[in-house]
């Protein structure tokens, strides 16, 4: 019964669908094969897309305005009074802007003073003990 073309006024029916001309025998569907070139593309194209947006996403926009500084490394030879530390001379050269933007934080400090001078021991520090320290500033000084 399926089979059979059964002509309803202008439709046909073929099995339990309806098509506006008659049916055509059933043609065996061809699956598209996939070229292995076809893939490479296809990711080739994915990770391209995923890298642009990463940039985008990660990229900063470039200050106009805003000038970066120059800063100038020197040292200054101090010498160390009585009952100062490492610690308070490291917070005393802190104290300018310039040579803090330059350090994460007081312990990098005072690591860079006691690699420089030599020092092992933090306590190991005497009055009138000559130091260098390190310090930044825009000047340019021959």
């Amino acid at each position: 019964m399926y089979d059979q073309k059964i002509q309803m006024g202008r439709r046909v029916c073929c099995g339990n669908s309806y098509y506006n001309s008659y049916c055509s025998p059933r043609r065996t569907v061809r699956k598209r094969k996939h070229h292995p070139a076809n893939r490479s593309w296809m990711a080739v194209t994915i990770i391209m897309a995923c890298s642009f947006m990463i940039f985008l996403l990660t990229a900063r926009p470039a200050e106009a305005g805003k000038e970066e500084k120059m800063l100038y490394k020197y040292y200054n030879a101090i010498e160390v009074d009585r009952g100062e530390t490492l610690w308070s001379i490291a917070e005393e050269q802190l104290n300018d802007p310039e040579t803090a933007s330059e350090y994460k934080n007081i312990y990098a400090y005072m690591d860079e003073v006691m690699s420089i001078n030599g020092i092992f021991d933090t306590d190991s520090l005497e009055a009138g003990q000559p130091l260098i320290v390190p310090y930044f500033s825009s000047e340019y000084k021959d």
